[in-house]
Order: C-alpha cells, then sequence, then structure tokens
C-alpha cells in the first residue's frame, strides 16, 4: 500500500491536472463495492460532469 506522503502526491497530482475537466466517460470495475447505485447508473452519471475539489482521508483520495 501507498505511504501517506505518496498518497498526498498523488492528490497534488490530481488536483492539478483533473479537477475541473469534463469527465468524457467512465469505466466502473469491480461494481460489486457500489452499495446503492447500479455500475451503469454511475458510469452515466459521471458523464459530462466535473470533480470541483480533491481531499484525502488517510489512504484514501476523495473527489
Amino acid at each position: 500500500m501507498p505511504e501517506l506522503p505518496e498518497e498526498e502526491m498523488a492528490r497534488r497530482y490530481l488536483e492539478a491536472t483533473a479537477l475541473h475537466q469534463t469527465i468524457r466517460a467512465a469505466e466502473v470495475k469491480g461494481g460489486r463495492i457500489l452499495a446503492r447505485i447500479s455500475a451503469t447508473e454511475l458510469e452515466e452519471a459521471l458523464a459530462g460532469k466535473q470533480f470541483r475539489c480533491a481531499s484525502r482521508h488517510g489512504k484514501r483520495l476523495l473527489f
């Protein structure tokens, strides 16, 4: 597993390159982890949207 400094660098990189970019398409791999939405519904919901912020909670990146 990545260590916390690596996670923070990944967050900063994604914040600098991916935020406010329009999502053209999404592909959900491992849809079994989704609780209240199907993989297809999530892919359709993300298309055309943008991530507005990024944060980190421990080793998890949140957008």
